[in-house]
């Protein structure tokens, strides 16, 4: 056991840390982890710094909810420990530990489904390794990650309560799949259809050999239905629990998703970035290029205990399941390329997702438990006398080594270029194949096969991970665009907006800057509609971007916009940055040129807050003290206070300690009528839907602890 937990722990170590830099998936320009992921740790831990708990954030799109945001990691604890390091020592690091923790989830969860050790352990070493979880570390899915790593575990505590029938276990799965959602609420969706899955298979299995008993009739028909009714019941109580767990975030969440242009997609956006057909070769072959979200090659040795399973009809009758599971995830990614694709997009939750290739990472795990059951029986004495095939397995295994090497030699001829990566799954594959043939042959020890697939799985999934994954310095990356953001930086209470994203986020956040524009899946709609006009790029539909970049190409998508001085004044934008040259009829003065990026001042840019008098002159108002969503204002009246900023639910306002009324000024802003005299104003955040949500957390957690109390409590006696 201590030597199973130390191989699971030493081969990730040693493969994803990239000391003293930021891993990239090759090619790509871009990293999510850069884009979000550090903005908003450190939007944390400047809040937590000043002794505050940041509901609301100022870094991007002119101030948002930021408790609210799947994306903020506020609710997750465990991914609070990337505060710790610096960047990219704390996020490398908390990143490696949940790809550990999965890992050992799947050696627990295969040992409780009834397979040897050795078999669980390469199928966790297997599942460390994977390049699709590789891929989405180098493209920053920092999120997808954490929630992928509970998702063995969710397995795991479902098969030991089925297992043990110990009320111990009931609640672990709840536990597990509120870990889920707090890590990643995109994620819920895919390992809950996995986890109701897999129970209802594991579940009808047990039941077959219980009515197979019974005559048939009414009485097995009567059975049936009182089993579906009791499991469907079980599963919406544990996943009622599981979202008590997580209702701080779900219930903001649910509020932030029906005002944001997330409500805005349409079946095309849920369908974005479909995998093209031609990337199905890349399950039997890892194939360089395209997108991070395309990459599902398993290995060498999830290719050959495949053939083997598939060409054995007793092992097949063992693993049959995980390996459709793993063919349907590769349908599913599709996406676009299916017929049914679109009828699809229109279902509940769907219609809130993007992204079908995420399937490939159920397909990933499901591979794991495909390859971990095919070595459970290839680990016995004697593995032909376990099942029997249609085709000799040496022969099998030799047709499938020389397909591999037929297929890259292939692909390299079309490309007319050398790829190494393709030889080098060609080369694992007549590796594996030798292996599973000479351990059916019995010409090899289960020691000997044990740790030569091991070195397998590290040495092929190892190098082809390296070869994805391509490192940069810290210093690097964090310098991008950091000339601009000192040209601009005036004060902390003005604003920046770009047209061409000429201040990356990570560099904003840096520097103090608080962008108008930013890059995140949630926006508010209202202000996307807003800044769309006074950008004069439009804002039609859903956008991860603001402003849209239709094409991808930041530098010259919105080459034609005519934006409008006035109306990014109120938004107190000061500086508006492109890497082309706007019209002089938007009221923009340019100021200097860095680089192939215009810096514009905006003579028309209103301070934080003003004060509109009756007669229509505007007066700036005193900003006392300053914080995200705690603003104190002095201004003496009367007429209409305005604060720029964004007007959301939960937003108060105070004026000389008493309640005030919040009115909506020009859509998006937010102010207060005053009456004549001198008067101190105070502007708060604070979300109701909290409240509920740290009540609902509270019943949640308090139910899950009773029942486990009563239990062990019962147990003792």
């Amino acid at each position: 056991m201590k030597k199973s937990f130390f191989i699971i722990l030493i081969i990730p170590l040693i493969l994803y840390l990239f000391p003293g830099q930021v891993a990239f998936f090759a090619g790509s320009a871009h990293s999510d982890l850069l884009i979000s992921h550090y903005p908003n740790a450190e939007v944390i831990r400047q809040a937590l710094s000043a002794g505050q708990f940041p509901l609301w954030a100022n870094n991007i799109l002119s101030g948002y909810p930021f408790h609210a945001n799947p994306l903020s990691g506020l609710w997750y604890l465990p991914g609070w420990l990337a505060l710790l390091l610096p960047l990219p020592w704390g996020f490398n690091l908390v990143m490696l530990l949940h790809l550990l923790w999965g890992g050992m989830g799947v050696f627990f969860w295969l040992k409780q489904e009834g397979l040897k050790p050795a078999a669980a352990l390469l199928a966790g070493v297997m599942f460390e390794l994977l390049p699709s979880t590789a891929a989405h570390f180098g493209a920053g899915h920092v999120t997808l990650i954490y929630a992928l790593a509970w998702t063995p575990w969710l397995l795991w505590s479902e098969k030991k309560w089925q297992r043990t029938h110990s009320w111990r276990f009931w609640q672990w799965p709840a536990v597990m799949l509120g870990a889920i959602l707090l890590a990643d609420v995109r994620w819920a969706f895919y390992a809950g259809v996995l986890w109701a899955g897999v129970l209802w298979f594991d579940q009808v299995r047990a039941l077959n050999l219980v009515t197979g008993k019974l005559p048939k009739g009414v009485l097995r028909a009567g059975f049936w239905v009182v089993f579906a009714v009791q499991k469907i019941t079980g599963l919406t109580i544990q996943v009622l629990l599981a979202c008590g767990l997580a209702a701080p975030l779900l219930l903001p969440l649910w509020q932030y998703a029906g005002l944001s242009t997330r409500s805005l997609m349409t079946g095309n956006d849920v369908l974005t970035l479909s995998m093209p057909p031609l990337r199905l070769l890349g399950g039997f072959l890892p194939l360089a290029g395209g997108s991070a979200e395309w990459v599902f090659y398993g290995g060498a040795v999830a290719v050959s205990i495949a053939c083997l399973m598939i060409l054995s009809p007793g092992l097949l009758k063992r693993g049959w399941f995980w390996l459709a599971l793993s063919l349907l995830g590769v349908v599913l990614a599709l996406g676009e390329n299916l017929p049914f694709a679109s009828s699809l997009t229109g279902l509940p939750v769907v219609s809130w997702l993007r992204v079908p290739p995420r399937w490939l990472m159920i397909s990933g795990l499901a591979a794991c438990a495909t390859a971990a059951w095919g070595l459970d029986a290839l680990l016995e004495e004697n593995p032909q006398d376990i099942f029997k095939v249609w085709v000799r397995p040496t022969l099998g295994q030799f047709t499938l080594a020389v397909l591999g090497l037929a297929l890259a030699g292939g692909l390299m001829a079309l490309n007319g270029t050398w790829d190494w990566g393709l030889m080098w799954g060609g080369l694992g594959l007549m590796a594996a194949a030798l292996l599973v043939s000479l351990r059916w042959g019995g010409k090899i020890k289960v020691k000997a096969f044990t740790w030569a697939v091991l070195g397998v799985l590290v040495i092929q999934l190892g190098g082809i991970n390296l070869a994805m994954l391509e490192g940069r310095p810290v210093d690097e990356v964090l310098a991008e665009g950091k000339a601009v953001a000192q040209a601009v930086k005036t004060d902390d209470l003005s604003r920046v907006v770009s047209l061409s994203y000429a201040i990356p986020q990570q560099t904003a956040v840096q520097a103090g800057l608080q962008l108008a524009d930013g890059i995140d899946p949630m926006q508010m709609a209202a202000y996307a509609a807003y800044l769309g006009q006074a950008l004069g790029t439009g804002s039609e539909g859903y956008s991860v971007t603001l402003p849209p970049f239709v094409s991808g190409n930041p530098e010259t998508d919105n080459a034609g916009a005519a934006p409008d001085a006035k109306k990014l004044g109120l938004l107190n934008i000061v500086y508006v940055t492109a890497a082309f040259d706007l019209p002089e009829s938007s009221g923009l003065v340019l100021e200097q040129v860095i680089g192939n990026v215009r810096i514009y001042k905006n003579p028309e840019a209103r301070s934080r807050a003003w004060l509109t008098r009756l007669d229509g002159s505007i007066i700036p108002a005193a900003v006392q003290s300053w914080a995200p969503g705690r603003v104190q204002l002095a201004a003496e009246g009367p007429g209409l206070l305005t604060l720029s900023e964004m007007n959301y639910p939960g937003w108060e306002v105070s004026v000389d300690g008493k309640q005030g009324v919040l009115e909506r000024v020009n859509d998006v802003l937010m102010g207060v009528n005053l009456s004549e005299g001198l008067h101190e104003v105070r502007f708060t955040f604070q979300s109701p839907n909290l409240a509920w949500g740290w009540g609902l957390w509270g019943g949640s957690a308090a139910i899950l602890f009773l029942w486990g109390f009563r239990r062990w409590k019962k147990a003792k006696r």
